[in-house]
């Protein structure tokens, strides 16, 4: 009984292993353990194909390299060294964001990394996982600058904006809004507040 219980654990064990590196493998994520080096550099111990992809390399073609020899530049192996000691002083993970300067533009990433047991002496290792954002990067930028311009707009023209809510029926309305139409500057407003001011001979139209 003993026997075959511990043949099912193993058979199940195998199964989640299977699994997890399946995942690991597939994901959009990638994903890796490093180490610290004693001369200010990070050893990449293992790294999944998204990894690997990002470097240019077969799959398993950054093991036991440095990031140094894998054309990582010194400063953003400085920036991934300054998380990698603020986590371990933490012991917690620490998410971040970061850039890359590419052949075709500049590349935007969120990483998160996080430390690994070590027995007391050996080298710091971590786990870590990133994707790239470019996309979320510069479509946020845009919504940034179509903001700003729509401000400067609302200040050359000197006009405010308001807003309905027919869920709530609450009016919003901005500084300039509300000094243009003579309005309360903090109480909220609803609906029937604006329609008050507008000339009974235009309240159908």
């Amino acid at each position: 009984l003993d026997t075959r219980e511990r043949l099912a654990a193993e058979r199940a064990l195998q199964r989640s292993e299977s699994l997890l590196r399946g995942l690991y493998e597939n994901t959009r994520l990638c994903m890796g353990v490093v180490e610290l080096t004693d001369d200010g550099d990070i050893l990449h111990l293992e790294d999944n194909a998204g990894t690997c992809r990002v470097f240019g390399v077969p799959v398993g073609g950054t093991a036991n390299r440095l990031a140094s020899s894998l054309g990582v530049a010194p400063e953003v192996i400085d920036v991934w060294l300054r998380r990698y000691e603020e986590c371990l002083k933490q012991q917690r993970p620490v998410s971040f964001e970061y850039a890359l300067q590419h052949p075709h533009g500049r590349r935007w990433f969120d990483a998160t990394v996080a430390p690994l047991q070590r027995p007391p002496g050996e080298r710091p290792r971590f786990s870590y996982s990133f994707e790239e954002t470019t996309d979320r990067h510069y479509a946020q930028l845009r919504i940034r600058q179509s903001a700003a311009q729509a401000r400067l707009a609302l200040d050359v023209a000197e006009i405010g904006t308001w807003s309905w809510d027919p869920a709530t029926d609450l009016v919003r309305v901005d500084t300039r809004g509300r000094a243009l139409c003579d309005l309360p500057s903090r109480s909220q407003l609803h609906w029937q507040d604006l329609i008050e001011r507008v000339h009974p001979e235009d309240r159908e139209a």
